[in-house]
């Protein structure tokens, strides 16, 4: 299979599950993480994957 055609299904694939396994943002660990950094602090995501809830997050607070 094509790395390009992969990467394209894969990644649509793993936004699906992100979508379904965190919907429910109260519950999810990702909430722990996001609300304890602070505006101050500066995050580096280094397995950002398709980076829908790294830029997510930056529209909310600013991360540099």
């Amino acid at each position: 299979m094509d790395s390009k055609l992969f990467y394209k299904a894969m990644s649509e694939f793993y936004e699906l599950i992100d979508i379904v396994y965190f919907r429910d943002y109260d519950n999810s660990p990702r909430k722990v993480v996001f609300e304890s950094i602070d505006n101050e602090e500066k995050v580096l995501d280094l397995c950002t994957g398709t980076a829908t809830k790294c830029i997510k997050n930056c529209k909310i607070k600013v991360f540099v």
